[in-house]
């Protein structure tokens, strides 16, 4: 299992549903702000890897006022991502496990 394919693939996911709440919050059809706003897979030197979003410096600003992540956070399509990364890791764990 390549778990960076699998993760650039949830990257992707956070990433079109992010862009589609600020649209559906009607803050903007486009611009910057919604343009820029991405989640990476990033992997350390160390092994550490995580989902990290990368958004304009306001981004927190806009969104400790329109609330966002909170709905990103509430919506089903966020939930079905989690299960999703639930599944792959407990795969990459088995598949780790059984290939000894």
């Amino acid at each position: 299992m390549d778990l960076n394919a699998e993760y650039g693939r949830i990257a992707t996911k956070l990433t079109n549903l992010v862009k589609k709440t600020i649209g559906d919050k009607g803050l903007v059809d486009s611009g910057k702000m919604k343009n820029t706003a991405r989640f990476e897979y990033v992997t350390k030197k160390d092994g550490d890897a995580k989902l990290t979003l990368i958004a304009q410096d306001y981004f927190k600003y806009v969104d400790a006022r329109y609330g966002i992540m909170k709905a990103v956070y509430a919506s089903s399509e966020y939930k079905s991502i989690v299960d999703e990364i639930t599944k792959i890791e407990a795969d990459y764990l088995f598949d780790k496990a059984t290939k000894k």
